[in-house]
C-alpha cells in the first residue's frame, strides 16, 4: 500500500460527513476570520457596515495531509435607503433594506461541497440606540463526489457512484445591535435534504441543519483603539463547536487578534486597511476620526492544531481580501465590531 494510514482515516471521516444518514456532522465550511465578515453565518448580518462590503476568503487547512479540506468563498452586500446617523437628530430612524449574494466551496478529497445564495435583511430601529434585523438567504447547494480526483490508493469504493447533486437550501437569521453590543441567531440547510452516493442498498447522506449563535462587546479605549471580545457557538445534531475570540483595532488601519476553538486550534490573525482615496469626513459628523473612504482590507490567520491531527499536519493558513466602497449618502453606524 502506498497510502498512510492517516489518509484512511481522512477518508471514513468523509464517508460519515456526507455519506451516512445516522451522523450529523457539522459540513459547513471552517473559517477563522468569520468575525471580519459575519454575514457568512448569518444572513442578517448583511448591511450594518456603512459600505457596498465586497470580499473573498480562502482557507488551507491541516497542511501536510492528503486530500485536506480548502474552503473559499465570495460574498457582497449593500444597504438600501439607509439614514445617516447624525441626521437621526432631525430624522426619525426608520428601516431599510439590504441584498447581498454569496458563493461557497469546499473540497475534501473526493468530495466537493459548493452554494450560492441570494440575500436580502431588513433592518428596524427599535430605539435611538437598539436596532434589530432579520435574513434570509435562498439558493442552492451542489455536492460532488468522485469525478477527477483521485481515491485511496486509486482503486475507487464499488460501494460509491459518482454523484453531482443539486439541491434547494434556505437559511434565515436575526441580529440584535447598538454602537456598543451584537448578538445574533441563524440556522443553515433549514431543508435538511437526503444525499444518494449509493450503487447499491448504501444508505445515502442528509445534509444536516446548522445553528449558530455569536455576541460579542465593543469596548472604546481611546479615540483609536477598540477592543472586541467575542465569541460562537456552531451546532448540529451531535456536534457541537465553541469559538471564542479578542480583537483589537487601532482606527480603521489595522487589526490583530486571537482565538481559541475548542478540542481542535488555537489561531493568531492580523490585518491591514489600505486607504484607496483621501478622508472625507460626513458632513454634521462631530468625531475626532470618520473613516468613510473606499479601502482595501487585507487579513492572515493561522491555526495552531491542538488535536491529534498535529501529529501529521502543519496548521491552516487563511486569506481574507475585503474591499469598501461608502455609500453616495456616507450614512454612519456602529460598524467594524
Amino acid at each position: 500500500m502506498k497510502y498512510i494510514p492517516i489518509i484512511n482515516s481522512i477518508a471514513v471521516a468523509l464517508l460519515l460527513m456526507f455519506g451516512v444518514s445516522t451522523v450529523s456532522a457539522q459540513q459547513q465550511g471552517q473559517y477563522s476570520q468569520y468575525m471580519m465578515n459575519y454575514f457568512l453565518v448569518n444572513p442578517a448580518a448583511a448591511g450594518t457596515t456603512d459600505y457596498i462590503d465586497l470580499r473573498a476568503g480562502y482557507r488551507m487547512q491541516w497542511l501536510g495531509l492528503s486530500g485536506a479540506p480548502r474552503n473559499y468563498y465570495v460574498s457582497g452586500h449593500v444597504p438600501i435607503n439607509k439614514v445617516h446617523k447624525s441626521q437621526k437628530r432631525t430624522q426619525r430612524p426608520r428601516a431599510y433594506h439590504v441584498i447581498g449574494g454569496l458563493f461557497t466551496g469546499q473540497t475534501i478529497g473526493v468530495f466537493s461541497h459548493n452554494t450560492g445564495y441570494i440575500s436580502y435583511a431588513y433592518h428596524l430601529p427599535l430605539s435611538k440606540k437598539w436596532n434589530a434585523s432579520m435574513g434570509a438567504n435562498v439558493g442552492f447547494n451542489q455536492i460532488a463526489l468522485g469525478g477527477n480526483m483521485k481515491w485511496i490508493d486509486q482503486i475507487p469504493d464499488p460501494t460509491i457512484a459518482y454523484t453531482n447533486q443539486i439541491k434547494p437550501d434556505i437559511s434565515i437569521g436575526g441580529w440584535l445591535y447598538s454602537d456598543k453590543f451584537f448578538m445574533g441567531v441563524s440556522t443553515m440547510q433549514m431543508l435538511q435534504n437526503k444525499l444518494d452516493f449509493s450503487r447499491g442498498d448504501t444508505e445515502g447522506g442528509v445534509l444536516n441543519r446548522h445553528f449558530y449563535i455569536t455576541g460579542g462587546y465593543n469596548i472604546q479605549l481611546n479615540n483609536d483603539i477598540r477592543i472586541i471580545p467575542s465569541a460562537m457557538i456552531k451546532t448540529t445534531a451531535s456536534a457541537l463547536q465553541l469559538d471564542i475570540n479578542t480583537k483589537v483595532r487601532y482606527q480603521e488601519l489595522f487589526w490583530g487578534g486571537i482565538s481559541y476553538r475548542r478540542m481542535d486550534a488555537f489561531v493568531a490573525m492580523g490585518g491591514i486597511g489600505i486607504p484607496l482615496t483621501s478622508v472625507s469626513k460626513t458632513p454634521g459628523f462631530s468625531g475626532k476620526k470618520q473613516m468613510n473612504y473606499h479601502r482595501l482590507e487585507i487579513g492572515y490567520s493561522y491555526d495552531i492544531t491542538t488535536s491529534k491531527l498535529s501529529n501529521y499536519s502543519g496548521g491552516s493558513h487563511e486569506i481574507m481580501v475585503g474591499l469598501l466602497l461608502p455609500l453616495k449618502a456616507k450614512v454612519v453606524c456602529p460598524k467594524f465590531w
